[in-house]
C-alpha cells in the first residue's frame, strides 16, 4: 500500500470516528434534556450508593474480538465494585476494590477517595474524582503497588435510584515495590520505581441509590403499635 492509500484510509477512519461521536453526543444531549426520571433538585436524591463497573469496555470487546478461545473460557474482565456516601453536598466519599485480569494478569486493589458530582442537565452530572489505590499483590515479580490520581467521569439518572456512570480516563502515579534479591543473608531486598497506572479507561457501571440512614421497619412498626 503507498503512502497516499493510507493517507486516505487515515482521514476516512478520523471522519468516520468523528460522526459517531458526534451522532453519540447529540443521543446523549437529547436524553438527558427529555428524561424527567431525576427531580430538579441540585443533588441526587439519595445520599449513597452501591455501584458495579466493567473497568474498560474497549479493552473488553478487544478481548472478545481477537481471542481464539470460547467466551467462557476467557480470563474474567477487570471489575469494580464500590460504595458512596454524601459528606456535604457535591462532595462525596467512595471506597471498594477492583479485581480481575489486565492482560491475562490478574489483578486485585482496593481504593479510596473523594467524588465531586457537579450538576451538568436534569439527570446528568459530571463526576470527577481523586483515589488512593493500593494493589497488594501484582502479578511476576511486582509484589505491590501504591499510587492516587484522578479520574474524570460522568452519571446519569435513568430514575432517583438507578444511575448509569462512565469513568472515561484514570491516571495514578505511584510506586511499584519489586523484590531485587529473595535469598541473602540479610533477608530479601526491595527497590521502589515510580510508574504510572490506569485502572479504568472508558468504564461502564450501574448504581443502586439509597439512603443509608433510613428508619428501621423495626422501629417504625414499635411506634405503630404505640
Amino acid at each position: 500500500m503507498d503512502y497516499l492509500s493510507e493517507c486516505k484510509i487515515t482521514k476516512y477512519l478520523g471522519q468516520e470516528f468523528f460522526l459517531m461521536n458526534r451522532k453519540f453526543f447529540l443521543f446523549f444531549c437529547v436524553v438527558s434534556l427529555s428524561s424527567s426520571a431525576q427531580n430538579p433538585e441540585k443533588y441526587p436524591v439519595f445520599r449513597n450508593s452501591l455501584a458495579i463497573e466493567l473497568a474498560s469496555v474497549p479493552f473488553f470487546v478487544n478481548d472478545l474480538i481477537h481471542s481464539d478461545a470460547s467466551p467462557i473460557y476467557l480470563w474474567p474482565p477487570l471489575m469494580s465494585f464500590s460504595f458512596e456516601g454524601r459528606v456535604k453536598k457535591k462532595f462525596y466519599w467512595e471506597g471498594g476494590a477492583i479485581l480481575g485480569s489486565d492482560d491475562e494478569e490478574f489483578v486485585f486493589a482496593f481504593f479510596t477517595g473523594a467524588v465531586f458530582k457537579f450538576k451538568i442537565s436534569r439527570n446528568f452530572f459530571f463526576t470527577p474524582s481523586i483515589d488512593l489505590y493500593i494493589q497488594p499483590i501484582n502479578s511476576g515479580y511486582v509484589v505491590g503497588y501504591i499510587g492516587v490520581g484522578p479520574t474524570i467521569g460522568f452519571e446519569y439518572f435513568l430514575s432517583p435510584k438507578i444511575s448509569l456512570n462512565s469513568d472515561w480516563v484514570n491516571l495514578n502515579l505511584g510506586g511499584e515495590i519489586s523484590p531485587v534479591e529473595l535469598s541473602s543473608p540479610g533477608g530479601a531486598r526491595y527497590t521502589e520505581t515510580e510508574s504510572f497506572s490506569t485502572y479504568k479507561f472508558f468504564s461502564l457501571g450501574i448504581h443502586y441509590n439509597y439512603d443509608w440512614k433510613k428508619k428501621s421497619i423495626i422501629t417504625m412498626i414499635g411506634r405503630k403499635r404505640k
